[in-house]
């Protein structure tokens, strides 16, 4: 009954929504006697020569220019159209934050003459911008939206040839542990997206998702640490959206590039597209190989029934891998307001890896009980296909906009992995153990969703939708033991374990923002039905079928306390779903002695976040951003060591009680000459993690921050180097700590070939520091570990640019615009 209220609210809430959007439009729209004249243009950004959207238009009567006759806003191509206006003469003004605002030729209207078309209307950009701000710099070049930064990486040296892990390295808030993982202001409950969509890869691993995506083909980086109702409420800490590039010039455009890396590692990629008049068509292909070896070890005291023992293992492993990644797409404009768009792509991963792990196992008085060697061969495989279907329409009234887009993605993979392990030295006779396991992993996804746009008034939007994503897990795996006996293989069926995981998630959302005086707001509501199902075939178990309904409200205020300086406090609730491998209870015993299971009664945990954020533009392109955050997460999911014995200890998940999370950020710009500029940001934040399990209090209290610096300057004969200093200190774990970390790295990119061809040099890790060191102690154990992968990289690279370059493109667009007297009658491009 309670789903029934709360789904019955939030429609009648949409409904509203909708019919205030259409009795405020009527009032403004409304025909005024005296004639029916109109006004149409095109806004280009001044430099850029690109369209510049969501600008505002207005007409004063030259009789009364305190009055109105009426007024528009710009669409995401510059277009805009006034129309049922009174016959006269008009002043037009142009204005947007950000940029300085214009005054039109005065236009009149009559009866022989009912329609002004202005052509091209160029528009510059003010010392200082507001609400989307460029900041000054090569590495980041970061804007400010209403709910985000965007982090533009394209000209990000540092990446040069590696892969998206390479470029979180250095995107305000994010931090990359020692598998690639990532974490957001001490939180790795996040959400990636790619181009505002959930990917289908075959993997929960965020570290192998960010891997197979290459750095070359990256424009942007979305962070948005507090997401408003429109998005999905998935991820405690927040969203990643990383936009791919884009061609949007005119015939035939494309780039080539290849590296070449110490420790024969490759990269390289070629990728173009041909648009013309209804069509583009587009397609890349991205190849890149790496190789890395690490080392690391581990020291466990474990004290149980009396005794105390040490652990002591050395581990060394050597990994490569490869990924292949092929797409394909075209974009189709059926009529000047209605454009489909298809797309297909496929990657591919293979992975090796070998690993040695030397365990030495010794009493209470330090005497070797048992000393062997355990190996472990490792091969990776994964295939995933993704098919994207778009469809968007807009209307006669300018900025209304309805977009649908359908995805569907398939994945197959798996692992194979073969163990020997051989005891020098041991308390009784043993033989040698060998054993191996397969699995194979299969996934399907399919994500349906349509969005409603709606201007309200002069400065209102009303935004609406609904959004399903269906989705299938299978993984089998089968683990074998060889009988020394008869040299045969047999199934382990307590260790093999085939699980089917379905889950279902369907969402409708809406939002209303407007404006009054220098305040701006926006309200947003989310309502998302969540169903669980699992199979465990091995077993013949099936898993209780689960599902919830929850609300998800957000809050946006930005109030402009001058032209320099703007402030914005925000809310929003997020959830963190259990994934597949938290509550499959299959055990993984690659390593006998640290086993992880799974945890079949996990519960998805919920947070509360507030955010309090100042933005002020100083002169010469400096700005400083400061962000005062707080987060509350109840029933938080922590992974969680535990004694079995002696020597064994188990790793699996729990919902610890709360965590509570608060610190303060600063970003950054300055320029200190001409050819050199910086920028750095500093993220401070305190983690309290407090619950009880199985008889054990824990309460960890940790202080943490990060600071980055990136120094870009222009030396001579046009080469540009860039030097980026990293630190974190310790980061606060369930039950401990890890270390702080510094390293630094630096690049070297010089333009040839008439600029369209560039040479690049990259150096990672300079000083060779980047080592992760973990102290943890729980209920009878403590340890010390630490893990070292090869960090210090060379890369060299060139690229190209063919076709027509973006300072052609714009050549061309004036050429025809002077052709036509600067006037196109305002009707969009159908590129």
């Amino acid at each position: 009954m309670k789903k029934i209220l709360y789904l019955s609210l939030f429609i009648n809430y949409c409904l509203f929504l909708n019919k205030a959007s259409g009795q405020l439009n009527e009032i403004n729209t409304g025909s005024t006697a005296g004639g029916s004249g109109k006004v149409r243009g095109t806004l280009l950004d001044q430099n850029s020569r690109q369209p510049v959207g969501y600008a505002n238009i207005i007409l004063l009567p030259l009789a009364d220019t305190s009055q109105i006759a009426g007024g528009a806003m710009t669409d995401e191509k510059g277009n805009f159209l006034i129309d049922n206006l009174p016959f006269g003469r008009f002043v037009a003004k142009v204005s947007l934050i950000g940029y300085a605002s214009k005054r039109l030729p005065l236009i009149t209207l009559s009866a022989e003459a009912p329609e002004a078309r202005l052509g091209i209307v160029t528009f510059a950009a003010s010392s200082t911008r507001l609400q989307e701000v460029q900041v000054q710099g090569d590495r980041p070049t970061v804007s400010y939206g209403l709910d985000r930064k965007v982090v533009n990486v394209a000209k990000d040296l540092t990446s040069i040839a590696g892969s998206a892990t390479d470029v979180m390295k250095n995107v305000p808030s994010v931090t990359v542990d020692a598998d690639g993982g990532i974490s957001m202001r001490g939180s790795s409950s996040l959400r990636i997206l790619i181009d505002g969509r959930p990917t289908g890869m075959v993997t929960d691993n965020q570290a192998q998702i960010l891997e197979q995506i290459p750095a070359s083909s990256i424009e942007s980086v979305e962070i948005i640490t507090n997401p408003s109702s429109k998005f999905d409420a998935e991820g405690e800490g927040g969203i990643i959206n990383i936009i791919l590039k884009k061609e949007k010039n005119q015939g035939f455009n494309g780039l080539a590039a290849v590296n070449v890396g110490t420790n024969n590692r490759y990269n390289a990629s070629v990728g173009g597209n041909y648009r013309y008049r209804k069509f583009n068509f587009f397609s890349s292909y991205d190849f890149w190989k790496d190789n890395r070896n690490g080392y690391g070890n581990q020291e466990r005291y474990t004290t149980f029934e009396g005794r105390t023992t040490l652990l002591d293992q050395d581990e060394a492993e050597t990994r490569n891998f490869t990924n292949n990644v092929f797409k394909l797409g075209a974009d189709f404009t059926l009529t000047p307001t209605q454009t489909i768009s298809a797309s297909w792509q496929y990657r591919n991963r293979l992975s090796k890896e070998n690993e040695e792990v030397i365990n030495r196992l010794f009493s209470g008085n330090q005497n070797l009980q048992e000393h062997y060697i355990r190996d472990n061969s490792e091969q990776d495989r994964s295939y995933n296909a993704e098919y994207t279907l778009g469809y968007r329409k807009t209307f006669a009234k300018k900025s209304r906009e309805l977009t649908a887009d359908l995805i569907y993605s398939t994945a197959a993979g798996g692992e194979s992995q073969n163990f020997a392990q051989r005891y020098l030295v041991a308390s009784e006779d043993k033989s040698a153990v060998f054993e191996r396991s397969d699995t194979d992993e299969s996934n399907t996804q399919l994500t349906a969703q349509i969005d409603f746009t709606d201007p309200v008034g002069e400065d209102g939007r009303f935004d609406a939708g609904y959004k399903s994503i269906i989705s299938t897990r299978d993984d089998d795996y089968q683990f074998e033991e060889l009988d020394n006996l008869n040299q045969t293989w047999q199934n382990n069926p307590g260790i093999s374990n085939n699980f089917i995981f379905d889950q279902q998630v369907h969402a409708l959302y809406a939002t209303y923002g407007n404006k009054f005086g220098k305040t701006s707001y926006q309200l947003g509501s989310r309502l998302e039905y969540t169903a669980n199902k699992g199979v465990q075939k091995a077993l013949g178990i099936t898993a209780p079928d689960t599902s919830y309904l929850n609300f998800f409200p957000s809050v946006f205020l930005t109030h402009e306390l001058n032209k320099d300086n703007q402030v914005q406090i925000s809310y929003s609730r997020r959830i963190n779903r259990p994934g597949m491998w938290d509550l499959n209870p299959f055990i993984d015993v690659s390593d006998p002695l640290n086993p992880r299971g799974g945890n079949p009664a996990l519960r998805p945990e919920f947070s509360n976040a507030f955010e309090l954020s100042q933005i002020h533009y100083g002169k010469n392109g400096s700005s400083l951003n400061t962000t005062l955050f707080y987060r509350r997460t109840n029933d938080v999911i922590q992974r969680y060591r535990q004694i079995i014995d002696s020597i064994t200890t188990f790793n699996t998940d729990i919902n610890l009680a709360s965590r509570q999370a608060y610190g303060l950020e600063f970003i950054a710009t300055k320029t200190l000459f001409r050819s050199w500029k910086l920028n750095g940001n500093v993220s401070a934040f305190r983690n309290i993690l407090s619950g009880t399990n199985a008889g054990t209090n824990i309460d960890n209290r940790n202080f943490s921050w990060t600071a980055r610096l990136n120094s870009n300057v222009t030396l001579w004969k046009g080469i540009d180097l860039q030097v980026a200093a990293n630190y974190r200190s310790p980061i606060l774990l369930s039950q401990g700590t890890m270390s702080a970390m510094f390293f630094t790295e630096m690049a070297l990119k010089k333009d040839v070939l008439d600029k369209k061809g560039t040479i690049s040099f990259r150096l990672n890790d300079i000083f060779n520091t980047q080592e992760f060191n973990i102290t943890q102690s729980g209920e009878n154990f403590s340890s010390e570990s630490y893990r070292k992968r090869q960090s210090r990289i060379a890369f060299c690279g060139f690229s190209y640019r063919f076709g027509n370059t973006p300072g052609q493109n714009n050549r061309q667009r004036e050429r025809r615009n002077q052709d036509n007297n600067g006037d196109d009658g305002g009707a969009p491009d159908l590129d």
